[in-house]
Formats: structure tokens, sequence, C-alpha cells
């Protein structure tokens, strides 16, 4: 991909302007399996979203 995965949500999937990210951490993980019983994985590649927007 040509675009850096970090400029998109991990969730929605949209663009996210640099002041609206949050990083994933243990908690949203957690949160997100919960909601949708889809663990959060691959966040070692590069081409995966390691931030969510504040929305989410």
């Amino acid at each position: 991909c040509k675009n850096d995965a970090d400029k998109f949500c991990y969730i929605s999937g949209e663009y996210v302007p640099q002041k609206q990210k949050v990083p994933i951490t243990q908690n949203i993980k957690t949160c997100y399996f919960q909601y949708f019983n889809i663990e959060i994985k691959n966040l070692d590649k590069p081409w995966v979203p390691h931030t969510i927007c504040t929305t989410c």
C-alpha cells in the first residue's frame, strides 16, 4: 500500500488527523473483542493500523 496504515483508524477504516489519533491499548483490545468477538491481531505488521480515532 502506498499510504501509511497509521493514517487510518483500525476500527472504522477512516482517515484520522494526527490530533485525533489514540494508540491501541490493552483496554481497547479487550473492549473490541467483547463487542465484535474478534481479536485485534497482526499489530506487528506494517500494513495494519496501530491507532484508532477519538470517535471510536
